[in-house]
């Protein structure tokens, strides 16, 4: 859900429940908190193994084309919003896989495939609470914004977090572009898009439009703490009678040899 809120003239502040296309918070900031709940922080982690790049490209070309139907589809109607909602979410994931790419050349001094991938998965992220309200020109400034909040937000982590083993990004990609994306709703919310009546605060919404991004963060900063604590509750719960962790060895060895017994990696199968 998107908080609203209007001011009345009296001063008195009157909230409301605003439909979300894609639903940022819950499924971009929710699922990023249980993750953190069940992170084992003195548990040493070694460097990171390499990947199938083609398959990678695949997987996010899988996710672009889903997201169609993840965030014009939840109207579950074919209306000027959900049109407008299509188009915000690919020129959104466009322009940041494109700001990623030229970031990592410009930091790293390499054309970074990995990169891209992230920002475009950042980009979808980003747009995802904002993709029926904003216009192309708003996604536009959204995916710039999440290719640059993706790779500060990656290196970051790399530094500060290392020893938090979250090999695919998903904190740094879908958490802090969840949690930004949904909180920066107000800004650039437009009501020829949204139908409403309240106007973001690029759009002239003003005061109105401040007090709405105020909740906003509320609302972010609840569902974060809310979903930390019941994951983290359960996690505790689930350690008392089963291994939630996998072992170090089983992390070397592979989870698809320990859970399934196969080996995925066809560049690490021998004849």
């Amino acid at each position: 859900m998107a908080l609203g809120a209007s001011v009345k003239r009296r001063q008195t502040l009157t909230l409301r429940f605003r439909p979300e296309t894609g639903g940022g918070s819950v499924t971009r900031i929710r699922p990023v908190d249980g993750d953190l709940a069940g992170i084992d922080t003195a548990k040493e982690v070694s460097e990171k193994y390499g990947y199938s790049l083609p398959l990678a490209v695949v997987g996010t070309a899988l996710l672009w084309l889903g997201w169609f139907g993840f965030n014009p589809g939840s109207s579950f109607d074919l209306t000027r919003q959900s049109a407008m909602a299509a188009i915000a979410t690919n020129t959104a994931a466009a322009a940041a896989g494109m700001v990623a790419l030229m970031m990592a050349k410009w930091l790293d001094g390499k054309w970074d495939p990995v990169a891209a991938i992230s920002g475009i998965l950042g980009g979808l992220v980003m747009i995802t609470p904002n993709a029926g309200y904003v216009d192309p020109l708003g996604s536009i400034i959204l995916g710039v914004l999440a290719g640059v909040v993706t790779i500060v937000a990656m290196k970051a982590m790399d530094k500060y977090l290392y020893h938090i083993d979250d090999p695919v990004g998903g904190f740094p990609v879908h958490g802090v572009n969840g949690i930004v994306g949904t909180a920066i709703v107000p800004l650039f919310a437009n009501p020829a898009v949204s139908g409403l009546s309240q106007a973001g605060f690029f759009y002239g919404g003003g005061g109105s439009a401040l007090t709405w991004f105020f909740l906003q963060v509320v609302g972010v900063i609840v569902v974060s703490v809310v979903s930390f604590a019941a994951s983290w509750f359960f996690v505790k719960i689930a350690e008392s009678f089963m291994a939630v962790r996998a072992s170090v060895s089983e992390e070397v060895q592979g989870l698809d040899i320990a859970d399934h017994g196969v080996e995925a990696e066809v560049e690490r199968i021998s004849a």
